[in-house]
């Protein structure tokens, strides 16, 4: 679905996972674009998950106390978009779990826009982030409409199909 978005759009397309700590959110495939600006983060690159749309779409699928428990102090903030406070954290994650996908505007790097939906498989007891990523200069509400409607569209199938409660929940 990643390769499929990442051709028809032509922006990079991400698959993450939140590393062994649950703090920061770890590349594990990429899907380049075809558009002549190309943003890659290569696969093993770490993020803080708070500071990236990959690592919120993953954090909101956990509740506040555990939010909390996992990020007991304030950030150092990775960058000016970046939330700085646990409550700042929070607050965007709510916004995450009532529409289904992240959005991060220069956050992980200056000039990048990335939207995130995260897709789990109960059985494999596993979450993945999917992520186009894409030239912040391009942010539109329209482009991020657009992008936000079929990375939805996708993930919402997929997640479906392997027994998601988020996703089953959005029918």
């Amino acid at each position: 679905a990643v390769q499929e978005l990442a051709q028809e759009t032509g922006h990079t397309g991400y698959i993450s996972a939140l590393d062994e700590s649950g703090k920061h959110v770890v590349v594990l495939r990429v899907h380049h674009g075809a558009h002549p600006l190309r943003v890659v983060t290569s696969p093993g690159h770490r993020l803080p998950a708070f500071a990236t749309s990959t690592g919120r779409a993953l954090l909101a699928r956990l509740d506040d106390e555990a939010i909390r428990a996992r990020f007991p102090d304030d950030f150092d903030c990775a960058s000016e978009g970046a939330p700085k406070t646990v409550s700042a954290l929070i607050q965007q994650l709510e916004r995450v779990r009532d529409r289904g996908w992240a959005l991060a505007l220069n956050e992980a790097l200056p000039g990048v826009g990335s939207l995130s939906c995260a897709v789990s498989d109960p059985q494999a007891g596993q979450t993945l982030s999917f992520c186009l990523s894409f030239p912040v200069s391009l942010a539109q509400p329209e482009l991020i409409d657009t992008l936000a409607r079929r990375l939805v569209g996708h993930a919402s199938s997929i997640g479906r199909a392997a027994g998601d409660s988020f996703w089953n929940a959005q029918s």
